[in-house]
């Protein structure tokens, strides 16, 4: 077993639908409500990386955040989830990230 890490499989989380209760919350929950309160403060168009350790959790933190960012804590700021590993099949990463937004946008056209 040499060099092989354990993990725990990571939870099922219906992007922007589920909050942090979708997984164990860890102490998260204070952490996504003071991430709201930074994005709708801000006025302009921005992008957030998050950036640690692998395995440290970011992925499962931001599918959770973006459920809870409306849902729990009155957020107007339409986010839109990007993993960028998931879509690293293409040469050019701007097609993916096109086709995330693009659908993202979709859903919340009435």
């Amino acid at each position: 077993m040499s060099g092989q890490r354990l993990t725990v499989p990571e939870p099922k989380i219906e992007l922007y639908t589920d909050g942090f209760e979708a997984a164990s919350d860890l102490g998260r929950t204070t952490d996504g409500k003071k991430l709201s309160d930074l994005v709708e403060k801000i006025e302009e168009p921005m992008v957030i990386a998050v950036d640690a350790p692998w395995g440290a959790g970011k992925s499962v933190f931001l599918k959770c955040w973006v459920g809870a960012h409306v849902r729990d804590n009155g957020g107007s700021a339409n986010t839109v989830y990007f993993d960028a590993f998931k879509e690293d099949y293409l040469d050019d990463p701007l097609v993916s990230l096109v086709r995330t937004v693009s659908k993202r946008i979709e859903g919340l056209t009435p």
